[in-house]
């Protein structure tokens, strides 16, 4: 049986650093398959001679419009969604499996190969129909010319080719299970950051995560990606352009993960949060517990760094700031009094952030800081 990996890339290059990450990705796992990028005439010439030299197997394929008006596409860039239903077109392939160019592999998939059309794994917001970023499909002639025939006829809930895949597919949910993947080989990046913001349920479910979707921010086009899952992302990229690579990227990268990491602890933990007493030397599960159980205080007789706005009244203190500079800690002005302490302001934990190595980012614990009063859950760092 003929296998391939496949993804598209249409309407210019703007996934075209997606589509390098996918290939190093899928390089980096192991596969012997090939992998077919399936491309439209506008990709320029040295484009596709680098993409050559990357491993990809190009295939040249006319776009496929949206059918469906503007107004009625969830998002901007489903006008040349429907161009990946030239998958079905790979006849010289027994199966595909079409990749979305803003996925991740993590780990070897081949498995995947031994899946029946159509195998897809259950989408983020409507969990009874399947995503259309990771498919297993068997290529046919005949298949593909009902598909254009039914452009015109079935209804897409998103505007897009999911919407689209689902009413042509109709009935995934009740198919054999077979047809059903794991939600692991299709991951939300946000979802994985918020996992990997909690260690032990990280640590129990990470072997499980086999593909990683960036559904909301793309880390290449974002200016700061705090969605989560960036540093991984230019790790496969920087694997095929390493001459890109530069000393401060890593450490940026890694501080948008560990921002991620500290929203998630926020807002699952916000307002209830440990004291230091209570949380010195237990474990993940036992903190988290506690965090629950006890109430936030004003003040701590333990804080080494006696807060400013402790003693102050509701309208003496300084008025928070809003925006990006105060998320980050950035100084206030002259004429606002700066917190000392970590008291509901994350921008006095950030700029203090410890400096930890990448290779240990993914396997660090959190602990609360005995440099402060531990009255937040933002008062926590990685050892």
């Amino acid at each position: 049986m003929k296998k391939a990996y496949a993804t598209t890339l249409c309407s210019g290059e703007g996934y075209l650093p997606g589509v390098e990450a996918l290939g190093g990705s899928l390089k980096a796992s192991g596969t012997r398959e090939p992998m077919v990028l399936m491309l439209t005439p506008e990709v320029r010439p040295a484009t596709r001679a680098r993409l050559a030299e990357e491993g990809w197997v190009l295939r040249n394929v006319e776009p496929i419009a949206n059918p469906n008006a503007t107004a009625q596409q969830m998002l901007p860039r489903f006008g040349a969604a429907y161009t990946k239903l030239r998958a079905w077109e790979l006849v010289e392939y027994d199966k595909v499996v079409l990749l979305d160019a803003d996925t991740l592999v993590l780990q070897n998939v081949d498995d995947l190969f031994d899946r029946p059309e159509i195998a897809a794994a259950p989408d983020f917001f409507l969990p009874d129909r399947f995503s259309s970023g990771v498919m297993v499909l068997e290529p046919g002639k005949a298949k593909f010319e009902r598909m254009v025939r039914a452009l015109a006829q079935l209804e897409s809930y998103d505007g897009g080719d999911q919407g689209f895949l689902n009413m042509f597919f109709e009935g995934w949910y009740a198919m054999p299970v077979a047809h059903r993947l794991p939600v692991g080989y299709n991951m939300a990046h946000f979802i994985y950051q918020f996992m990997h913001a909690h260690p032990s349920t990280f640590e129990k479910l990470r072997h499980e995560i086999k593909i990683v979707h960036y559904l909301v921010q793309k880390p290449w086009r974002a200016k700061s990606t705090l969605s989560g899952a960036s540093e991984m992302w230019w790790d496969a990229y920087f694997s095929v352009h390493p001459e890109k690579t530069q000393d401060w990227r890593v450490p940026l990268h890694e501080l948008e993960d560990w921002s991620s990491d500290m929203l998630s602890h926020w807002i699952v933990c916000w307002p209830r949060a440990p004291l230091l007493s209570t949380t010195q030397g237990k474990s993940d599960d036992q903190w988290t517990s506690t965090m629950r159980s006890t109430p936030i205080t004003a003040t701590s007789t333990s804080c080494s760094r006696r807060c400013s706005t402790a003693s102050m009244s509701t309208t003496q203190r300084p008025r928070r700031r809003r925006g990006p500079s105060s998320i980050m800690g950035s100084p206030p002005t002259s004429r606002r009094k700066r917190r000392t302490c970590c008291q509901s302001s994350i921008g006095s934990i950030l700029p203090k952030r410890p400096r930890f190595a990448p290779s240990t980012a993914r396997s660090a614990t959190w602990r609360p800081s005995s440099a402060c009063c531990s009255t937040s859950m933002l008062c926590v760092r990685r050892r």
